[in-house]
């Protein structure tokens, strides 16, 4: 695995519709914050500026727009502008030897699960935040921790460790507004037979998996000793769904390959209403649902929950395809400097 190089302090970076389109105010408020937090100068890409039809019906466009961007020696990373749902259709544009000589970092989150496997399959690491919406583009600010840890992920050769937030939200508010933040109750342990795991990381949003399982795309055939990221998305799947997806993935025997799960606090409600109460259930119920599926499938396993990765915020940009140290006993987990 090879970890694309740092971005240097007033590059440009390249915002790329990768699976749909987002609103103009989006851009313009994620594109405004690049520029005055992190001294880095925006290149938006003609595909940002399409509809959803459009950019559905034209997959080439949208790989040729990430080619472009890989391949300039002027962009410092790729930033995509939101998820989607039908990011399975561009795999079989993309330049597996155009990408590999032009290792770019790359950020993303949902949708962009697809690209993430893609490029650790072809031995590129890249990081799973930093996006415009979910992530760059909401609130009236952008949260301090989420800043911390994308300034790392862009300009660090590691994040290194990554620590609890104090708040969270998957509040739902206009974009640049305000939106309601709640105490974290820190993560949540579930330590396996070895005090420390360490190994490559694997994953992303669980829906997305589960279509890169159907249409077996970009599926690592072994993974020993590797760490499996996982989070859910605003469609807010069930505790059932949930032990479907990992079902699948323990009767493929990939999951037994694991040593450890991480899994992103998972959003609770979206845009209808739901009691404190409902939220919680929700959690606890989609939780147990991926301790069974440990249980069943990859016993020795540590399992950490609760992360702040994925839809809710704040988060940090977590390596995929980068080494991840996870340390039960003293509650750490470390992005591990792969050039050690």
């Amino acid at each position: 695995m090879r970890v694309p190089p740092p971005v240097r302090s007033g590059s440009q970076i390249a915002i790329v519709a990768v699976s749909s389109a987002i609103a103009p105010a989006a851009i313009e408020i994620g594109c405004e914050r690049l520029r005055s937090l992190f001294d880095l100068e925006p290149v938006v890409s003609d595909t940002c500026r399409r509809d959803g039809e459009w950019l559905r019906s034209h997959p080439e466009a949208r790989v040729q727009a990430l080619h472009d961007a890989f391949s300039s020696s002027s962009i410092g990373a790729v930033i995509a502008a939101t998820g989607g749902d039908d990011q399975l259709t561009i795999c079989e544009h993309l330049d597996d030897t155009l990408l590999r000589e032009n290792p770019t970092r790359f950020f993303g989150i949902s949708d962009n699960t697809v690209l993430h496997s893609y490029l650790s399959s072809i031995g590129l690491v890249s990081y799973y935040g930093g996006q415009l919406v979910p992530g760059l583009s909401l609130d009236s600010s952008l949260p301090a921790y989420t800043e911390r840890s994308l300034r790392r992920a862009l300009f660090g050769q590691t994040i290194g460790s990554i620590e609890p937030a104090e708040k969270w939200t998957d509040d739902v508010a206009p974009y640049g507004t305000s939106r309601m933040w709640e105490s974290t109750n820190g993560w949540r342990w579930h330590p396996g037979d070895t005090p420390v795991v360490e190994g490559r990381s694997w994953g992303g949003c669980l829906e997305v998996i589960q279509w890169l399982l159907a249409a077996d795309c970009c599926v690592p055939e072994t993974i020993d000793g590797g760490v499996l990221l996982l989070e859910t998305s605003e469609e807010l799947p069930s505790a059932t769904t949930v032990e479907r997806v990992l079902r699948c993935l323990g009767e493929r025997g990939l999951l037994a390959q694991f040593d450890a799960i991480l899994v992103g606090r998972p959003k609770t409600r979206h845009r209808e209403s739901r009691s404190n109460e409902e939220r919680v259930t929700f959690a606890s119920e989609q939780r147990q649902a991926i301790l069974a599926a440990r249980d069943r499938y990859a016993p020795a396993a540590t399992v950490v929950c609760e992360l702040p990765f994925g839809h809710t915020d704040p988060h940090v940009p977590i390596p995929v395809g980068g080494t991840i140290r996870i340390d039960t006993e003293n509650r750490e987990i470390i992005c591990v400097d792969d050039r050690e």
